[in-house]
């Protein structure tokens, strides 16, 4: 699934690297953040978008869309859903298909973040560790 998500998937790479980012952050997940700053760099993230994603959606450095995306992700993390106002205003911008595919990026990252924290996967030399 990371393959499709990241290689075919329909939400912009910046935007996803928000998501998988500040999911990352959510779940204390050094290996994804390790990994996805590096892509996310890749796809015209900077170093204010870094500090800005532990700051959360109400950062003053976010645009209204950037910021309904990153709380997007903070509720599928804390309340299992998108709420109202948040899918509007993402759907503003994103298809259907989009809307959905980014509830499998951050579902997915999700997942993956809660293997490697529990099984100890430990993150190759040279990536940044999630700032505390």
């Amino acid at each position: 699934m990371s393959i499709f998500l990241l290689f075919e998937g329909e939400v912009p790479p910046r935007d996803r690297e928000l998501a998988i980012l500040r999911t990352a952050a959510l779940t204390g997940a050094d290996y994804i953040w390790g990994h996805h700053s590096r892509i996310g760099r890749d796809s015209g993230l900077t170093d204010h978008d870094f500090t800005a994603l532990i700051s959360g959606p109400d950062d003053p450095h976010w645009s209204p869309f950037e910021s309904s995306l990153i709380r997007a992700a903070d509720q599928i993390h804390h309340d299992n859903s998108i709420d109202k106002e948040a899918w509007n205003a993402l759907g503003k911008r994103y298809s259907n298909q989009q809307l959905i595919e980014l509830l499998f990026v951050v579902g997915h990252y999700q997942l993956i973040s809660y293997v490697t924290n529990s099984i100890g996967i430990t993150l190759d030399p040279g990536l940044p560790f999630l700032p505390t």
